[in-house]
């Protein structure tokens, strides 16, 4: 059973924490107005590691009022505070243009709506905010207020231009639809970036930990909460209060686009930048009732929720699913926002804030083939949208159609009982999971010529499915199964046929230089250590069309193994033999011998 147990500490969980949160009240000096004499102002600093930017600074919205402030001035406070983030001052002054004092939270609120607003260019900021205000005025009308951000310790801003150009490159073209792009944003995210297992396995322990000893939700203690962290460290986890102040870029677009690891407030941010980049009006928004943050967008005129985070595919015990695309929190009303997520706590439009009072009146109903689409992902490949429609069929759809079945070119059928997919682009192949009353499988698509193969993976024990770089031969990739954050099997992909392409040795014995002739050959395998053996098919110029397990041998043993029928794909021009140590799962140069 899939739980959407990500952000789920419940109703209250992180206000509390909030109140946890040590305040800091020091002595310093405000510039006035007139820069005269200064007054004695108070400093607060807000710094919790734990918790998303959305805990503090939040005025009640109330009855769905969302904003605060409009205006110009109201803007022309956030650009001054933009220009100081962007050149990452340790304090930054911002004058009261509103004609009357602001509260604390409000002054927060203009912080974070400032980051929200140009996540591209302040994906280096920190959560963490310090005040500087008048004792007796507080933050008056036209008064200096000094904002004194946190920035990220460490960070790569080359890397991060190349993460996001490379991302808008792989799903945003010429010629889509706003739709269109939105879907191919959505899904790009949710097939790159996984939800920290940190947060994850940490979130759903305390979860059970307050069911199992009988915690009433709606009033949790901080004795609650260090309980529950003190049991889960118990268990030989490190906890999330130690783990964030290493890893404090998953609550930013950083973390999403260059480590592909970020929680709720890194997935709405780096969809934030897509969509900025696509030109299509898009907001944060916040709900402290459900600790948890997502999106708006616009399309046709009309607001709808898009939810990235929890249409990543979360299992009990198992963790993030890569290769699977969830669509229940997407393009969404408000009446359907709250019927999903009242579970978790949210019942009405109030509980959740915007910095514009936007309202998601009416609900979308997809178009063409979109309806109905199966979990794969929409993936552009050259001009053309692939997406797995409701029939279980494998199409091609050109961009600028909105998925119009009239359009749709078949590529591949009968994906059935699909459960995950992974891309490689450069060798232009889509391999997926089957699973059929228990019986799972690994096929192969060859997206040129819509062939078909099975790899005979053992993918009953992974959940997903992903495409690396070879961590033992940089430069190669590897396909894996996936489970609870690692690789269940992996197999080498996309290699080329020749010795000099391949980290292993690749033996071409008489009796299999007729490939017509392959299917039913037995073959006698002998090795010097315990591998598992794979066929490996490629066409005409190197190309690796398919891999297909022939067994395992033990070490100083050899084993009699068939090549079965379905092994040799169409196509195939030359075939080789390859062995994987069965413990280290990395490639064997010359470990075995066959006759």
């Amino acid at each position: 059973m899939r739980k959407n147990w990500r952000k789920q500490i419940l109703p209250g969980f992180l206000a509390v924490l909030a109140l946890l949160t040590v305040m800091t009240v020091i002595a310093a000096a405000e510039e006035p107005e007139e820069r005269g004499e200064p007054e004695e102002l108070e400093t607060v600093f807000f710094d919790d590691p734990f918790i998303d930017l959305d805990v503090t600074g939040w005025a009640d919205g109330g009855d769905g009022e969302a904003s605060l402030f409009a205006g110009s001035a109201y803007e022309t406070m956030k650009e001054t505070l933009l220009e100081g983030i962007k050149e990452q001052k340790a304090a930054i002054e911002v004058r009261n243009l509103l004609g009357r004092a602001m509260t604390a939270d409000e002054c927060y609120q203009l912080y974070y709506n400032t980051l929200y607003t140009y996540p591209e260019e302040t994906y280096f900021a920190k959560t963490s905010i310090g005040l500087s205000y008048s004792s007796s005025n507080g933050f008056g009308a036209n008064k200096i207020i000094t904002f004194k951000p946190g920035y990220l310790e460490s960070y790569d801003s080359s890397a991060y231009e190349d993460a996001v150009d490379a991302a808008y490159a792989e799903c945003i073209a010429d010629g889509m639809t706003d739709l269109e792009k939105i879907v191919a944003a959505h899904d790009w995210i949710v097939l790159n970036c996984q939800y920290d297992p940190y947060v994850s396995n940490e979130n759903a322990f305390i979860w059970q930990y307050f069911e199992e000893h009988g915690i009433d939700t709606t009033q949790i203690s901080g004795e609650d909460v260090a309980a529950a962290r003190e049991a889960y460290r118990q268990t030989g986890h490190q906890t999330s209060g130690g783990r964030y102040w290493e890893d404090e870029q998953v609550y930013t677009s950083y973390g999403a686009f260059v480590n592909g690891n970020a929680v709720c407030q890194g997935y709405a941010l780096a969809f934030k930048v897509l969509m900025d980049r696509a030109g299509i009006d898009c907001c944060y928004v916040n709900s402290k009732a459900i600790s948890h943050g997502w999106n708006m967008v616009q399309l046709d005129g009309a607001w709808y929720h898009v939810d990235v985070t929890w249409d990543d595919p979360l299992y009990t015990n198992v963790g993030d699913a890569p290769g699977v695309v969830g669509r229940e929190n997407f393009l969404l009303s408000d009446e359907e926002t709250i019927a999903i997520k009242k579970k978790n706590g949210l019942t009405s439009a109030s509980q959740w804030t915007t910095e514009n009072n936007y309202e998601c009146a009416s609900e979308y109903t997809s178009p063409g083939d979109l309806e109905g689409a199966k979990g794969m992902g929409a993936y552009l490949i050259d001009g053309y949208l692939y997406l797995v429609n409701g029939d279980s069929a494998l199409n091609k759809y050109p961009v600028g159609k909105d998925f119009a079945r009239e359009e749709a070119i078949p590529v591949a059928g009968s994906l059935d009982s699909f459960r995950a997919a992974a891309l490689d682009r450069e060798e232009n192949m889509l391999y997926w999971i089957d699973h059929y009353r228990n019986v799972y499988a690994v096929y192969a698509i060859d997206l040129a010529t819509g062939n078909m193969t099975r790899l005979q993976m053992n993918s009953k024990n992974g959940y997903g499915l992903k495409i690396r770089e070879n961590p033992d031969f940089p430069g190669t990739k590897e396909l894996c199964t996936w489970y609870d954050y690692a690789p269940a099997e992996r197999i080498p992909v996309g290699m080329g046929a020749t010795e000099e392409d391949m980290p292993v040795v690749i033996r071409y014995p008489s009796s299999m230089l007729k490939l017509s002739e392959l299917t039913g050959k037995r073959i006698s395998v002998e090795a010097q250590q315990d591998c598992n053996v794979y066929l490996a098919c490629y066409d005409g110029s190197g190309k690796m069309l398919c891999v297909t397990s022939l067994g395992t041998v033990a070490a100083y043993e050899s084993e009699m193994m068939m090549i079965a029928r379905g092994a040799v794909a169409d196509g195939t021009d030359a075939v080789g033999i390859m062995a994987i140590d069965q413990h280290s799962l990395r490639p064997l140069a010359s470990a075995i011998r066959i006759t």
